[in-house]
Parts: C-alpha cells; sequence; structure tokens
C-alpha cells in the first residue's frame, strides 16, 4: 500500500502540469471550432437557397402540367352510352 502512495505522489506533479503537445492539439481545435462558427450562417443560407430551389421547381413543374379536370377528355369514346 506504501508503494502505490508513493507512486501516487511521484505521479501528482506530472499530471498536474499540462502537456506542451496536449495545449498545441487544444489550441488547433478551438481555432477549428471558431471557424466553424463562422462557416455556420453561411452554411445555412446555402442550405436554405438550396432547398428553397427545390420549392419553386416542384411548384413551376406543377403549374405546367396541364389538369385533369379542366381539358378534355382523352378518350370520347368512354363517354358515350352503351347502346341496346
Amino acid at each position: 500500500m506504501i508503494f502505490i502512495f508513493v507512486f501516487w505522489v511521484w505521479s501528482l506533479p506530472k499530471l498536474s502540469q499540462p502537456d506542451e503537445k496536449s495545449a498545441a492539439e487544444q489550441e488547433k481545435i478551438i481555432d477549428n471550432l471558431k471557424q466553424l462558427k463562422n462557416d455556420v450562417p453561411t452554411l445555412w443560407q446555402s442550405l436554405g437557397a438550396g432547398i428553397g430551389s427545390i420549392f419553386e421547381s416542384v411548384k413551376q413543374g406543377l403549374e405546367n402540367q396541364p389538369s385533369n379536370s379542366s381539358s378534355a377528355p382523352q378518350n370520347p369514346v368512354q363517354e358515350r352510352l352503351p347502346v341496346e
């Protein structure tokens, strides 16, 4: 038990000191997050424009299609009554 306690006390200062490598990695991560924060509004605008374009093209496609109720029947034979 004394050996474990001595090992713990010996390793304690090493755990409390910040590692230069991990500090550089943390700084890189923070820079990436800042860049992402700056890019998110642009991403949302692009996504909104793309979705708006899709809806607009679907709307135009529906407006350009002839409706079945206002057009003449495609097969006039079906409209006749059967002859007995």
